[in-house]
């Protein structure tokens, strides 16, 4: 199969186009689960201005963050190959998806303070109360409120949110480039809703990764052995969870646009440092429309805690869930938009 795509990356500012009219479950208190962290027309990419798309439009689609136009075609989705079977990750299944915008990062502290700032929204941990941390970075162990039974160094925290993502004692001020952590899904939603774009669907996301990494299992390369000294991706290094080598530079989560762009297209951190939401509803029977009242979501990309030995998730197939209203620290996400112009595609 053969394909050819190009991007387009755009970033406006809506005060500076202001003249051209830029407008831009089931209760988790009930029921709580664990974060589970479980070419160019000639084949060749290349970037271009744009002066066919209308400023407003533009500004509607690039608000905070740069984004890149991904043109539609086939793709083969998932892997014949799966690592985890339960997760669904197979069969191998050709998709054919249309042209779409994605953010070129994900979404940092500071584009979602600009957000609260704008509605006064409230996510999901701050009106709960409570949201999942890592336990050997709690700040307070008297906000600790229990473990998960399963995975022990899984923490609910009392105080636990964007702001304080460690619980009561820490903040973010010295991390607004960091992708903002403690979000749900339906904060998720309501952040890109609130700019025009929307979540990306598992397929466009899983396309984009593929294609960004340009054939390459990983970011830095297809060995997985690699990946306690490469420093292409923040994921566990060294002894999961107790030992955490840093060779990659973080041991949290790290800016968002931090490591070189991925070869075959400008995205970064698609692999490792959090997870990200996307818009479907959680299956592993792939040839069946999931049952209306799926409260899951499918998460993609792996985080900062993912190590080969306990959540080989690191990978453009891999996938996860939670339900609507879980929120823990190692995981965000970025939003994607139709594309605005047939005639940049």
């Amino acid at each position: 199969m053969r394909f050819s795509c190009f991007f387009i990356i755009v970033s406006v500012s809506c005060e500076a186009a202001a003249a051209s009219d830029c407008g831009c479950s089931e209760s988790r208190s009930a029921t709580r689960e664990s974060p589970n962290d479980q070419g160019s027309r000639s084949g060749k990419n290349f970037v271009e201005e744009s002066p066919s798309i209308p400023i407003d439009s533009v500004c509607r689609a690039a608000l905070h963050e740069k984004m890149v136009l991904v043109k539609g075609g086939e793709f083969i989705m998932g892997t014949n190959r799966p690592v985890i079977l339960a997760d669904g990750e197979h069969p191998a299944r050709v998709k054919n998806i249309s042209s779409f915008w994605l953010d070129a990062t994900e979404v940092s502290n500071e584009a979602f303070e600009k957000f609260v700032h704008e509605t006064g929204h409230l996510t999901d941990a701050e009106t709960i109360g409570d949201s999942y941390v890592l336990g050997s970075t709690i700040t307070e162990s008297k906000a600790i409120q229990g473990a998960v039974q399963a995975a022990p160094w899984w923490f609910s925290v009392f105080g636990a949110s964007w702001r304080n993502p460690e619980g009561p004692g820490s903040n973010i001020i010295k991390r607004m480039k960091h992708p903002v952590v403690h979000v749900s899904w339906r904060d998720a939603e309501r952040y890109c809703e609130h700019y025009g774009k929307r979540l990306p669907n598992e397929a466009e996301w899983e396309m984009a990764c593929k294609r960004s990494l340009g054939g390459k299992r990983f970011p830095w390369n297809d060995e997985v052995t690699d990946a306690e000294n490469q420093r292409s991706a923040n994921i566990w290094q060294g002894q999961f969870p107790n030992t955490n080598t840093k060779k990659d530079g973080y041991e949290g989560t790290a800016p968002v646009d931090t490591y070189d762009p991925y070869p075959g297209l400008p995205l970064k951190n698609m692999i490792g440092n959090v997870w990200e939401w996307t818009a479907d509803a959680w299956t592993t029977d792939h040839g069946t429309k999931p049952d209306g009242e799926e409260t899951r979501r499918v998460k993609k990309g792996g985080s900062f805690m993912c190590h080969a030995s306990y959540c080989f998730r690191y990978r453009c197939e891999a996938r996860s869930e939670n339900t609507l209203d879980t929120s823990s620290v190692n995981v965000g996400f970025r939003c994607a938009a139709d594309a605005l112009d047939s005639r940049t595609l």
